[in-house]
């Protein structure tokens, strides 16, 4: 009885609550244990703000830039010490020439009023319409471009639309098709 109370509890599923919002037609899956990197950098005498102060170090016109990514590192209610997934999916375009890319970064939430609060601030998105449905809230950040999120986790998508060109044997020319 307790070799099969071992085997049951050894075969529970353990599977990252994230991972499950990932679709099955993702062709690509990356996950980034930020904590395990962080404390990596640490035992090699390095840390997240000097590489930060380094790439900055080189781009010193940038000082409004630094200052949105550390208040996003550190103001922005994410938890910087999950794991973050990135997965992309390929799907097919209203004709043969076109193809959709999709994009998405997924992670962890720590505060998500003041997520939504870090969005508000920002002059690009703060007068932008957040929209709450169904336990989530998600923000149309641009074309293409969606930002949602519930109380624990966040994901940004990037949709890319793709048309390749034909070739047009009366001009001689390649053309890039028209998209709708």
């Amino acid at each position: 009885a307790v070799l099969l109370v071992a085997v049951l509890s050894s075969c529970k599923n353990r599977t990252p609550q994230q991972a499950k919002l990932i679709p099955k037609t993702a062709a690509v899956v990356l996950v980034l244990d930020a904590k395990a990197m962080q404390d990596k950098l640490q035992k090699g005498g390095l840390s997240v703000d000097s590489l930060f102060e380094n790439f900055f170090r080189r781009d010193k016109d940038d000082s409004a830039h630094k200052a949105k990514i550390n208040d996003l590192r550190n103001n922005a209610g994410i938890n910087w010490n999950s794991q973050l997934y990135f997965f992309v999916s390929n799907k097919p375009g209203k004709s043969a020439q076109e193809s959709i890319n999709v994009f998405n970064v997924m992670g962890s939430l720590n505060d998500p009023s003041k997520f939504e609060a870090f969005l508000k601030k920002q002059n690009d998105l703060k007068n932008k319409e957040i929209k709450k449905e169904n336990g989530y809230s998600y923000l149309l950040a641009d074309d293409g471009v969606v930002l949602s999120w519930n109380d624990r986790y966040l994901m940004a998508t990037i949709y890319n639309q793709n048309a390749r060109p034909v070739y047009d044997s009366v001009s001689g020319s390649f053309k890039k098709p028209e998209t709708g």
